[in-house]
């Protein structure tokens, strides 16, 4: 497992369950060549929740493979115009965030025992967009990471 299996991981979590797929929130991922066309394809039916690159802090380089903290940041961008006032009964964005929070806390990504995404501080945190027409709520993730030779299996 590499860091952009947990990425991977989150992607796909968020995209099979079924109350973020009837609210029409998609994930997508902010590292490929496209984002910024599958990011506001996704936000155009008012939620997308962007899954950013895990960041990766030593805590002991004892050894050749390393073990340290994976950070991981979803954000979910709503657009209350696109979301809640054409669709009635819609998913508030934050409540589509918790969603995502409880989705992937304590889920195991990988077969290992230290594999286990958890909520980290600050948790869920809210912020309005500079055009001032929606809000970002970035939920916070970590998980024990032990790194390793990403290019071999």
């Amino acid at each position: 497992m590499d860091l952009v299996d947990i990425q991977r991981f989150a992607v796909e979590r968020i995209n099979a369950d079924p109350v973020l797929n009837a609210a029409g929130c998609k994930a997508v991922v902010e590292d490929k060549g496209d984002a910024f066309a599958e990011v506001d394809a996704a936000v155009a039916g008012g939620l997308c929740a962007i899954v950013l690159l895990p960041k990766w802090s030593p805590q002991s380089s004892a050894a050749k493979n390393a073990v340290g903290i994976a950070d991981l940041v979803v954000n979910l961008t709503e657009i209350p115009d696109l979301n809640r006032e054409n669709h009635p009964g819609a998913l508030h964005g934050l409540s589509a965030a918790q969603r995502i929070a409880w989705l992937l806390n304590l889920e195991k990504v990988a077969d290992d025992a230290c594999s286990v995404l958890s909520l980290a501080n600050p948790g869920i945190q809210p912020a309005v967009q500079e055009d001032g027409r929606g809000v970002v709520y970035s939920i916070s993730f970590r998980q024990q990471y032990q790194l390793t030779d990403a290019t071999k299996e």
